[in-house]
């Protein structure tokens, strides 16, 4: 395990500036001595006992710098608080977790930074940990698939875990014509649903084949018709699906991106974004570097 820490004192003196005043190079250097501190009290943590522990410092920006060493020493997996800036600060200062998930060429989980208890995501037998997957039916979508399910094996131990696959299907949108879904005919619904519902059962057969010991994991799926489609994500990560009793959310929510390429980042890229800045919820995050379908057509 990588502990990494990036000092970005430089920024604060501003970015224009070509030589490094000496007071600028003294705040450097106590930033540094003050980052290494906080690595090694960090890494004595009995949380972390019997763990090999490393630690990094490193100056500049933090989405690069983090996904540089990621890239450079065969990172598998970044962990990562979001302080869950909004309006003006975060358009001015940027999301560092934004950036990161856009860029990253390994999976990304993001926790958050509420003030409230730490989320725990470790399960014991009692309790199945529940992982929320939305898919939109394309190759992309189905690449956060074999990631969750290695990380979801290793959160549980020995214990059940249990992934829920939501499609939320936006037919106003996709067809176009209509301004709500009520303007539908319920044919329309009918025959959508039903090609969701085959859909979902190939992706569910191929999971099952690929996990080892897969008694442990359970599969539901959810079809929702709705014109918002992250509000409607969020919605079920966080207050569980309808007919659901005594339920409640999920415990983490696993989808994909496309970040940044040569095309533009359509729907799945926004609906993730835009769900990675709405949900309290921690979110495993996957920008595939190759694009190919995991369900066999």
């Amino acid at each position: 395990m990588l502990f990494l820490r990036v000092v970005s004192t430089a920024s604060e003196f501003g970015v224009y500036m070509n030589e490094p005043t000496v007071l600028m190079q003294e705040a450097i250097e106590e930033d540094i001595a003050a980052a290494n501190g906080y690595l090694l009290e960090v890494a004595k943590s009995q949380t972390l006992a019997g763990i090999a522990i490393d630690t990094g410092i490193f100056t500049g920006s933090a989405a690069l710098q983090i996904v540089d060493v990621a890239r450079s020493k065969s990172i598998d997996l970044i962990v990562m608080c979001s302080h869950g800036e909004s309006g003006i600060k975060r358009r001015v200062m940027g999301s560092v977790a934004h950036k990161i998930v856009r860029h990253s060429s390994v999976p990304v989980l993001v926790l958050r930074d509420s003030g409230e208890k730490s989320a725990n995501l470790y399960r014991e037998q009692d309790r199945p940990l529940r992982v929320l997957v939305p898919l939109d039916g394309s190759p992309l979508a189905e690449m956060v698939l074999e990631p969750v399910v290695q990380l979801a094996t290793q959160l549980t131990a020995s214990g059940p875990y249990q992934l829920n696959l939501l499609r939320v299907i936006d037919l106003p949108n996709r067809y176009g014509g209509w301004k709500s879904l009520s303007h539908i005919d319920n044919k329309v619904l009918e025959q959508a649903r039903q090609a969701m519902e085959s859909y979902m059962r190939l992706v569910i057969e191929h999971v099952r084949a690929s996990v080892p010991n897969s008694s442990r994991l359970s599969m539901t799926t959810s079809i929702k018709f709705e014109t918002d489609v992250p509000g409607a994500i969020i919605h079920v990560a966080e207050h569980g699906d309808d007919g659901e009793e005594d339920v409640g959310g999920y415990d983490l929510v696993a989808m994909a991106t496309h970040g940044r390429s040569a095309i533009p980042r359509w729907a799945l890229g926004s609906v993730t974004e835009r769900v990675l800045d709405s949900t309290r919820l921690p979110m495993l995050i996957v920008r595939p570097q190759e694009v190919h379908s995991y369900i066999v057509k």
